[in-house]
Order: structure tokens, then sequence, then C-alpha cells
């Protein structure tokens, strides 16, 4: 049996609340390929009901972030905030859920 079809045969959906962590650069530009490809892992994951947990700065983690918040789901960033500039860089992500972000 794979991994798939066991997800599909479960009574609920798959991911129903479940967290996903996604970590990756934060270089990555709107221009790269897989900006767009993240993105779409992020609509993906919030549509079957998974939680993202990022760890809260651009790039990738930005695209994964965006996708799953425009599809309706809920996103966790959890940056390490070594300054001011970090804390503020995580605010100014709206996609994320305000009462979760921390800085860690």
């Amino acid at each position: 049996m794979s991994y798939n079809s066991h997800v599909n045969d479960s009574k609920r959906s798959a991911g129903h609340g479940l967290e996903v962590g996604v970590l990756g650069s934060a270089r990555l530009t709107e221009n790269d390929g897989w900006w767009a490809r993240a993105h779409k892992l992020g609509t993906l994951l919030a549509a079957e009901g998974f939680v993202l947990v990022t760890g809260g700065y651009g790039g990738l983690m930005a695209a994964v972030s965006r996708g799953a918040h425009e599809t309706g789901g809920r996103v966790i960033g959890l940056p390490r905030a070594e300054s001011v500039e970090c804390r503020l860089a995580l605010v100014e992500q709206l996609w994320y859920a305000p009462e979760r972000a921390l800085a860690l």
C-alpha cells in the first residue's frame, strides 16, 4: 500500500491540523522557478488541512507561507529573532498567525 492510498483511505482529511515544517533559503526571489513551486506546495498542503510551520523569513519560506495563506490555511512563523530587524520582518509577513508567531 502506498503512502498516498493510505492517506486517501483515512476517515478525515490528510492533514486535519497536523503541522508540517518547511525550511529553505530566505534568498529565493519571486523570479525563481523554485519560488513558484514552493508557493504551490503551500497551497496543496493547506488544501489538505495541514498547518505550515516555517522559519518565518522571506524567500522559500515566504512562498510556502503565502500559498497556504491564500488558500485559507494556517501558517506559523518561528524565526530566530536575534535582533529587532528579525522580529519586524515577521510582523510584515501578514500570512503568519499572529498568536503563534514566536521569537526563539
